[in-house]
């Protein structure tokens, strides 16, 4: 794994995806539960001459307009009387306010920006009207970058979200296009809008994320002192975090200040507050600074915490055969056989850590079971939340190749109760191909981890 890490599906360390990347709706309504602040009292009278009356009742009506065209007639038109209000008075607040809401519907956001900027400087009264504004079309350009960037249309949603956070800074829009000019190459954007992010503050998961995601980009630059600063500086504010610790702890391990790390991963798996997630990230971090025990007791925690994790039945069979635990391997990996027949990488690992122990007659009967699987399930992954859920991942040809099978998934809540079962319908690939394999399942209930049984048919 590359040091720009980005986490998709591995559980490892960093979650730095785009985050929030969902349609909006204007934030006017007050949300459930939400104590009703008492906005400040400000005076905001503009008085109107005939011109910028007739400006107005343009754009009010263009807001109204059925069709984009009449709707830009209408604007075109308010624009055309403002350019004869502002000749005759160049600092007229009530041109400038209405000159910035045409400028809005007619997609002309920078030219918007400077109008409202010299509109509030008259008005500071009116900063509510300004901000009212600002959001409504904030809300538009963000919810077309979510499209332009479901859409891969990764350019086109940079500028969005660049257009965006003129109108209003906004943590989302801002670490949403950071991450869109760090994988078009400009870094040094990137690294100002990552900046900006956290000199704003606000949102705790969006703060977090510029935090990860600026001392990355400043470690792959070599400049480590100051991606080291920015997790200190995070974590003189939030000092319960779990992954900017595990991060800084790894970078401090490759800046040679290996006692400093471990003292911090430490105190980590020290707590009994860590969530699957958090565990699976230590173990993580334990592993990328070479300390297979550690990462070994976290990933069994982990494993302790959702045994229906395939993930974490992987990733603590894996760190014991690296601890040299085999007869912990030899265990897990049998146990990981019961509940997940179909997976190679688990007999080769169950199968080393039998030959290690001396029991030779065992590692023939496990090979010789990898030789007559059905079939291989190659990097199975549940991925989603509130009612669907999707798995996805590999399957690969064996004895039943280009045979229809049917195979039974089970999935379990949180607390280990079983909350939906799926049989999955499928052709087997021939030997040593590769097909791709996906499906939905819907639970009303939160489902933590997911195994799956033999094949039930075959034809």
């Amino acid at each position: 794994m590359s040091d720009r890490r980005r986490h998709a599906t591995l559980v490892g360390v960093l979650v730095t995806l785009l985050i929030g990347l969902g349609p909006l709706a204007l934030r006017a309504q007050q949300k459930e539960g939400e104590k009703q602040q008492e906005q400040p009292k400000l005076e905001c009278n503009l008085t109107g001459t005939d011109v910028t009356q007739r400006a107005e009742k343009e754009i009010d009506n263009a807001a109204k307009a059925g069709s984009d065209s009449a709707s830009q007639g209408g604007y075109q038109s308010a624009m055309r009387l403002l350019k004869v209000a502002l000749a005759q008075n160049a600092k007229d607040p009530a041109a400038l306010w209405l000159r910035g809401r045409a400028q809005v519907g007619l997609r002309q956001y920078v030219d918007a920006d400077s109008a409202l900027n010299a509109f509030i400087e008259l008005k500071p009264g009116c900063q509510n009207l300004v901000s009212q504004l600002r959001e409504q079309a904030w809300v538009e350009l963000y919810n077309q970058g979510v499209r332009a960037y479901q859409g891969g249309e990764e350019a086109g949603a940079m500028a969005l979200f660049d257009t965006a956070n003129i109108m209003q800074g906004d943590p989302r829009s801002l670490n949403n296009a950071a991450l869109l000019h760090e994988k078009a190459g400009d870094t040094a954007q990137a690294e100002s809008l990552y900046r900006r992010t956290l000199k704003m503050g606000g949102d705790s998961l969006q703060v977090r994320a510029a935090t990860i995601n600026l001392a990355l980009l400043l470690k792959s630059q070599n400049k480590n002192d100051e991606a080291l600063q920015v997790y200190r500086d995070y974590l003189s504010a939030h000092p319960q975090a779990v992954t900017p610790q595990i991060n800084m702890a790894v970078d401090l391990a490759h800046a040679g200040q290996a006692d400093s790390a471990k003292a911090i991963l430490a105190g980590l798996l020290g707590r009994q507050d860590l969530s699957f997630t958090e565990l699976t990230e230590l173990g993580t971090g334990y592993s990328q600074i070479q300390d297979a025990g550690q990462a070994e007791k976290a990933f069994e925690r982990a494993h302790k915490s959702n045994p229906y994790a395939k993930d974490g039945y992987m990733n603590l069979l894996q760190a014991a055969v690296s601890a040299s635990d085999f007869k912990t391997a030899a265990d897990v990996g049998s146990e990981l056989l019961d509940h997940y027949p179909y997976e190679k990488d688990a007999f080769r690992a169950v199968a080393q850590s039998l030959d290690r122990l001396g029991r030779k007659q065992e590692v023939q009967a496990r090979l010789h079971q990898m030789q007559s699987l059905p079939l291989e399930f190659i990097g199975l992954q549940l991925n989603g939340r509130s009612g669907t859920y999707q798995v996805q991942g590999q399957v690969s040809g064996g004895t039943m190749s280009g045979k229809k099978v049917t195979v039974p998934f089970t999935f379990y809540g949180p607390d280990g109760t079983q909350v939906a079962q799926k049989a999955i319908s499928l052709t087997v690939p021939g030997q040593n191909q590769v097909a791709g394999i996906q499906f939905q399942v819907q639970s009303d209930k939160p489902i933590a981890g997911f195994t799956y049984g033999k094949v039930q048919s075959g034809s």
